[in-house]
């Protein structure tokens, strides 16, 4: 079977077997087609047996597709292996302990297992730790970018964004690293540290690794980390070939220890001669697409010189900048779904920066029956938030619909569940038992709080360290409970008033901060419960009224939950490789995106965030096939239609007039006037990469090199007279100043 390929990919097809090479492909440049055909080409015209090469990919799913590919292309029989960095360590390990190398240690899969393991190992530097899981858990996190970088502990917390009260994770590191090696432990990521450090520190063991491959083909190398590339240099030794494939625009895992230097310059350390070739031609979205991604990435200092072309036969690619609520869709969605031609839900997707601003985008696409599969899971679902519930809970109690009266007999289980979502809080300190005893109790006396002052005085253990804090934590329940209860059916009062009261009598902001060690979690939960408390303003209900609207919503997510056809919402980060026909990009606002340090950092630091955080708009842009929709808020000071916008439960109103973005884009100057390294305004402004990405003159490009008599003008034609030049056109477009 022939495969069409263009003349940049049979050039990679047919490289020099004999000499490395490194691929710089754009997003949606077929690569894999050329991955799978120069295996084949290998095989085919030069004879090189499937078991003497292998492709490594970036994670499971994406092994697993490229197997299918090779097997299509190669048959069963001949398709060579493709394993992730995991896969390919496992093997390594194997070599090693069948020839005495390393020891062969029990690995456990399990995260429960490694956290349990690293909390009774650090238990001497979290005595008063009020969560020791959630404590273990980041300092295995901190122990996986160790393993990563192959770095000192004391260097890595250094250049990492650690708190000062987790300034003992290093000390810790060598003590959990000597208890692992003495309990003949691993855990996932010492299925690559292990092979990588036997083969450093042993000659012969390395020598038992290498030259098992003739090839070696590497994919998403724009992601790798130090203990990857060590582990792929130590697999190839002097015999392997090794291609790697990637693109360093597309480098967005620098937070585990990923870096654009390792395809731009550092694979040139471990395999030196390498042949660089350039896969420019993308075969997913349109000119207009390419040449505002073009300009946004072209901000960044540290990449390869490369541009973005759109290949023959491309779809036209909308862009489309809408201002008003960063964070609303809806009605920019809901003409997607009707007319004669309605897109498939499945081709719909929504990506944000952080779960924690898809609360509304969730909210407006339940109250319209619009189906969606969040792909982080409940935890990002607003609706299942511990903290949302919690509120939803006390409003139930307030109105009587929760521990009316007492219960009569042994509580049910689905009112202890109920219960549970009402006496949410970490902050209480009560095991998983106790939390049931509690709720039984309350329920069985819910008057005047007696459930809590009973609990408190037979069930609470004086002897416990704990004693004091539980009481007082109950204590303050209590209290909450009987205001709860002499509000008289919360009547004369809005939903959103009472949660309001809630929020603030509850101290709701301090008791998020304090239960979660990463403000990253607490940031999310704050923020999901925001959405939710504006979505109540918004809609001026009753608490009874509001209860059966958010009853309804539930009962509708579920029925979402079933649903094949749905649209997606996802993070930036889980999108990479995917591609829809239509991709909404909300919470476009400078300081959430581009996301600004929780800490002062210096210029060096400052700018290569920027650059990271350009390089994930970069990605989520080239997600996109037919139509980008970009939400950013105002930049005008002109305020949003009260009544439109609750009749739409959103906000989205466009400017009445031009704002400081729309006349920038207009004169096609790609420059903002502001940078994340000088800071953030206190008030929203559209994000920087808006202007940077030029989307308006971009959206020009089709035309102007279809329609021969369309002449242009702008503020910085460079980079779009470089694209015009590169498909072949010999229009340019003229400069003219702002």
């Amino acid at each position: 079977m022939k495969v069409q390929v263009s003349d940049e990919q049979k050039k990679i097809v047919e490289h020099d077997p004999l000499k490395h090479a490194v691929v710089l492909a754009v997003a949606g440049s077929g690569k894999s087609t050329t991955l799978v055909e120069r295996m084949n080409y290998l095989f085919e015209m030069k004879g090189v047996l499937p078991s003497r090469m292998i492709v490594v990919m970036f994670n499971k799913s994406a092994a697993l597709d490229m197997t299918k590919r090779l097997e299509r292309r190669m048959g069963k029989r001949n398709a060579p292996l493709s394993a992730t960095y995991h896969r390919l360590g496992t093997l390594t390990l194997q070599v090693l302990v069948k020839a005495g190398k390393v020891p062969a240690w029990k690995f456990d899969q399990s995260t429960s297992a490694a956290s349990k393991f690293a909390m009774s190992v650090i238990k001497p530097f979290t005595e008063n730790a009020k969560y020791p899981r959630m404590v273990a858990d980041a300092f295995l996190g901190f122990v996986d970018r160790v393993k990563g970088d192959l770095a000192d502990p004391y260097q890595v917390f250094e250049n990492g964004e650690w708190s000062e009260k987790q300034n003992w994770f290093p000390a810790a590191y060598d003590v959990y690293e000597k208890a692992r090696k003495e309990a003949g432990l691993r855990f996932f990521s010492d299925l690559i540290y292990d092979p990588v450090m036997a083969v450093r520190e042993d000659p012969s063991a390395a020598a038992i690794v290498a030259n098992r491959y003739d090839h070696v083909i590497v994919d998403e190398y724009q992601d790798i980390c130090e203990s990857q590339q060590a582990l792929i240099a130590a697999v190839a030794g002097q015999r392997a070939r090794v291609m790697v494939v990637g693109d360093d625009d597309q480098t967005i895992y620098t937070w585990r220890g990923a870096n654009p230097s390792y395809i731009l310059r550092d694979f040139e350390r471990d395999f030196v001669g390498a042949t660089v070739y350039k896969l420019s031609r993308t075969w997913r979205y349109g000119h207009a697409l390419s040449c505002a991604a073009n300009y946004l990435i072209h901000n960044n200092k540290d990449r390869a010189d490369k541009l973005c072309v759109s290949g023959a036969g491309t779809p036209k690619t909308n862009l489309h900048l809408i201002q008003g609520n960063p964070d609303s869709i809806i009605k920019s969605l809901r003409p997607l779904l009707t007319g004669d031609n309605p897109v498939p839900l499945e081709e719909i997707a929504v990506l944000v920066r952080a779960y924690s601003r898809s609360g509304q985008v969730q909210l407006e696409l339940l109250r319209f029956g619009i189906p969606f599969r969040l792909e982080g899971g409940e935890k990002v679902a607003v609706l299942e938030n511990p903290w949302v519930k919690m509120l939803i809970g006390w409003m139930n109690v307030g109105v009587g619909a929760i521990a009316g009266r007492p219960y009569a007999g042994e509580p049910d289980i689905g009112s202890i569940i109920q219960m549970k979502d009402v006496l949410f809080a970490p902050f209480l300190g009560l095991g998983w038992d106790d939390q049931n005893l509690l709720c039984k109790t309350v329920l069985s006396k819910p008057v005047d709080g007696e459930g809590f002052s009973f609990f408190a005085n037979n069930y609470l253990k004086p002897q416990s360290a704990q004693f004091q804090n539980q009481k007082h934590a109950i204590a303050v329940m209590a209290t909450h409970w009987r205001s709860v209860k002499g509000m008289n059916g919360l009547r004369g009062m809005t939903a959103y008033e009472f949660m309001k009261q809630m929020f603030s009598d509850f101290n709701f902001e301090q008791k998020i901060v304090s239960a979660y060690k990463r403000p990253e979690d607490s940031e999310m939960h704050l923020e999901l419960l925001g959405s939710f408390l504006d979505y109540a303003k918004q809609r001026k209900e009753s608490a009874k009224d509001f209860l059966q609207h958010v009853a309804d919503l539930k009962s509708f997510d579920e029925v979402s939950k079933q649903s094949v056809a749905a649209v997606h919402i996802t993070s930036i980060h889980r999108s990479k490789g995917l591609e829809w026909d239509h991709v909404f990009m909300v919470g476009l606002v400078q300081g959430k995106f581009p996301l600004a340090a929780k800490k002062k950092e210096d210029g060096l630091k400052a700018a290569i965030r920027l650059e990271d955080e350009r390089r994930l708009f970069y990605v989520a842009m080239t997600r996109a096939r037919r139509g980008l929709y970009l939400m950013a808020p105002l930049d005008n000071g002109v305020e949003a239609d009260k009544e439109a916008a609750a009749d739409l439960a959103v906000d989205y109103v466009a400017p009445k007039e031009d704002g400081q973005l729309m006349m920038c884009l207009k004169g096609g100057a790609a420059v903002a006037p502001y940078s994340l390294t000088e800071g953030v305004s206190d008030t929203p402004l559209p994000s920087q990469f808006l202007y940077e990405s030029n989307i308006i003159f971009a959206s020009w490009m089709s035309a102007f090199l279809t329609q021969g008599s369309l002449t242009l003008k702008s503020a910085n034609p460079d980079l779009f007279n470089d694209y015009v030049e590169a498909v072949g056109s010999k229009k340019r477009v003229s400069k003219i100043r702002v």
